[in-house]
């Protein structure tokens, strides 16, 4: 159509920006296979829901977050489920030994059971894209709150 604008770098900037998105809170719950058995961590779901909570996530988005873990993962720290490279050399991490890229980290902080720096960049992806950034919200964009009924 005339006058309309065409694909630009940005639209491929945005596309990689939406893989990253989509990756960093599996990052949250999924480590690398070649890190040992005795750094997997798998949660329980009301386990999970305390632990984000305790690192700053409201209240009121706990469910919202408890639901998409649960379908990236099922809580379990080990799992690797990405459907295309390695992400996290895009925007968010870097690969050197320097932290930077958007969450001012090294992409190895994400390498371990501890989700506290995991979850504040998690937080900070929701802040620029919301929860859309995570292919899972499809199935978390409703009434969640059963995900976390009982804890």
């Amino acid at each position: 159509m005339e006058g309309m604008p065409g694909p630009t770098i940005c639209c491929k900037q945005k596309k990689r920006f939406w893989i990253l998105l989509r990756m960093i809170l599996q990052r949250v719950l999924e480590k690398l296979h070649l890190k040992q058995v005795a750094y997997a961590k798998v949660y329980e779901r009301c386990e999970f829901a305390r632990e984000i909570q305790s690192y700053g996530v409201p209240a009121d988005q706990v469910a919202t977050w408890v639901c998409i873990a649960q379908h990236e993962s099922n809580f379990d720290t080990a799992a690797v489920n990405w459907s295309s490279g390695d992400p996290r050399e895009l925007y968010w991490c870097s690969t050197g030994d320097t932290p930077g890229g958007g969450c001012n980290a090294r992409c190895s902080q994400f390498e371990d059971d501890d989700i506290r720096d995991d979850t504040v960049c998690a937080q900070l992806i929701y802040g620029q894209s919301g929860f859309q950034a995570w292919t899972t919200y499809q199935y978390c964009n409703g009434d969640v709150s059963s995900y976390i009924a009982g804890c």
